[in-house]
């Protein structure tokens, strides 16, 4: 999704709630060490983000990781212009297990430094 064309313009302002994988692992471990959380169902979803918010974060990521490989998605994309996706309350995940959620900058800027580390990232 970052490197290459693979959703049309449509499915990229389709919005989609998303997590890091990181944070459902603290999530759990949080689950495990707070006794409020037991026999709860707790939603750990960070946000609804349209999917041209990733190839977004993306491109800023490339400036600071010396890539320029990255698509470019929607030309002309206007956050506006999005739409879908259920969004979930985040009251209980911050209520009971008290975590810190990762951006999604950060989340992709991460992802794209390991996959440059892997020699995953195109030239």
């Amino acid at each position: 999704m970052f490197f290459k064309q693979v959703f049309t313009d449509q499915e990229l302002l389709s919005r989609v709630s998303w997590i890091d994988a990181r944070d459902v692992a603290a999530a759990h471990v949080a689950a495990l060490e707070k006794e409020a959380a037991g026999d709860e169902r707790i939603i750990i979803s960070a946000s609804l983000i349209a999917n041209q918010e990733y190839i977004e974060a993306a491109k800023r990521a490339a400036v600071s990781l010396g890539i320029t490989s990255v698509q470019q998605g929607v030309q002309n994309y206007n956050p506006a212009n999005t739409g879908g996706g259920a969004s979930f309350s985040s009251a209980k995940r911050d209520k009971i297990l008290g975590i810190k959620i990762t951006s999604v900058d950060d989340s992709v800027r991460d992802t794209i430094a390991n996959f440059k580390e892997r020699g995953w990232v195109p030239a």
